[in-house]
């Protein structure tokens, strides 16, 4: 819900690529989502380290806002498929970090540098893994209406329907079949009724060509 905030501490093991010290460090995160809105979420994190020199002299702050961005030019004038609101979003992410000092350090500049390394990596691959999941779930949803189109499609057709144009005609297409059918069965039944008359000995039935049903019909009237 929008305006909502959630806070979890997170304890791991971080690779530190330090020169002097242990390889890894152990770490703490306490990490606050909040929810400002349907389109809007901020993510702060505190990170502090432990069991490594000088790591009681400093602490890293994040912040992640994650934005839904309406596109301009998304063919809708901005307005969606429905008019109400809809149409193509763009999520635009914005990180900020900073190294907080705690206490005084003669190594604070190789820390700051070791840091904004560290922490360009993490975010350079987040947003990898980020952009691949975006491209899984595309993927996803061509694939779902593919196995939609042939349900819809008597003669199981492949083709991706996109958009809302396509499916009315698949539905045209259906609505015109089906008047057919029962078109069909009613040309079935009126004979099926002349055959009854004629198998019961009726020796005076005429029938002629019935235009009730439309010039081009098919139809049988008894007289």
């Amino acid at each position: 819900p929008p305006n909502s905030t959630r806070e979890r501490t997170l304890t791991f093991n971080t690779l530190t690529k330090s020169y002097f010290g242990p390889a890894y460090a152990k770490a703490t995160k306490i990490q606050r989502a909040t929810q400002l809105s349907k389109h809007l979420l901020v993510i702060e994190n505190q990170t502090q380290l432990s069991e490594v020199p000088f790591s009681d002299r400093f602490k890293v702050l994040e912040r992640w806002v994650v934005e839904a961005v309406k596109n301009k030019n998304d063919g809708n004038g901005g307005r969606g498929s429905g008019g109400g609101g809809g149409g193509l979003y763009t999520c635009k992410l914005t990180v900020h970090a900073e190294v907080i000092m705690i206490s005084h350090c003669r190594f604070e500049p190789q820390i700051r540098k070791k840091a904004a390394e560290t922490f360009t990596d993490l975010t350079t691959g987040w947003c990898k893994l980020a952009t691949k999941a975006l491209e899984a779930t595309k993927e996803q949803k061509r694939k779902r209406l593919r196995n939609e189109e042939r349900h819809l499609f008597d003669d199981g057709t492949d083709t991706v329907v996109d958009d809302t144009s396509a499916r009315r005609q698949i539905r045209s297409k259906k609505s015109r079949g089906a008047t057919e059918s029962e078109l069909i069965a009613k040309h079935h039944k009126k004979f099926q009724e002349l055959e009854d008359l004629i198998s019961h000995g009726d020796g005076g039935i005429e029938v002629m060509h019935s235009i009730k049903a439309g010039a081009h019909s098919a139809f049988a009237e008894v007289l």
